[in-house]
């Protein structure tokens, strides 16, 4: 299998390349960054042969989510911390079994809410707005709309394994963002 960075489409990156002569294969543009200019350079890149993916805005929705629920939860994420701590090997991940019934509770609650949050987001978006803005960077190729929930839950520190939650929940999140792609797809 083989990997490839895309570059973010931004003044700094495109200015660093240039200065250097080289001419990346590929870009990535994303919706929160979209200018006149940042259209004008991905047309000019598209022309030369560059593909363009364009981004479905994740970044800024979950930086907004996170900014909600981080200082509300201050005291769960200090509750956590300690309970590192006091573990032999400190600062680890506890084992599902370590956790206090009423931390996890607390951490199961918590991540719920962040859940319902991200998907009251998502049904307020809509597929078709993520599209639409998507399009209008006319790109060789789409990064399709995505369930962003796990990835605020770490952000936030709400680990599975001290929430209690099961595989399935994190299954069913990921199915969403297929589901979105066959959205997109069809």
């Amino acid at each position: 299998m083989k990997f490839q960075f895309i570059t973010n489409l931004r003044d700094q990156t495109v200015g660093s390349f240039e200065e250097r002569s080289y001419i990346p294969p590929a870009w990535l543009l994303s919706s929160h960054r979209v200018s006149k200019a940042r259209l004008e350079l991905a047309r000019s890149f598209r022309e030369s042969g560059a593909l363009v993916f364009a981004d479905n805005g994740t970044k800024k929705l979950i930086e907004e989510t996170v900014s909600r629920f981080y200082s509300p939860q201050a005291p769960l994420r200090e509750w956590m911390r300690q309970l590192r701590r006091d573990l032999p090997g400190a600062k680890r991940i506890p084992s599902p079994s370590e956790v206090p019934d009423q931390l996890q509770k607390k951490v199961s609650d918590a991540a719920h809410k962040v859940c319902d949050d991200v998907d009251a987001v998502l049904d307020a978006i809509g597929y078709e707005t993520v599209l639409d803005e998507q399009l209008e960077m006319t790109p060789t190729h789409l990064i399709a709309r995505e369930d962003y929930a796990v990835a605020c839950l770490i952000s936030l520190g709400l680990e599975r394994e001290i929430s209690g939650w099961p595989v399935s929940y994190f299954d069913r999140r990921n199915q969403k963002t297929l589901d979105f792609w066959r959205q997109i797809a069809a």
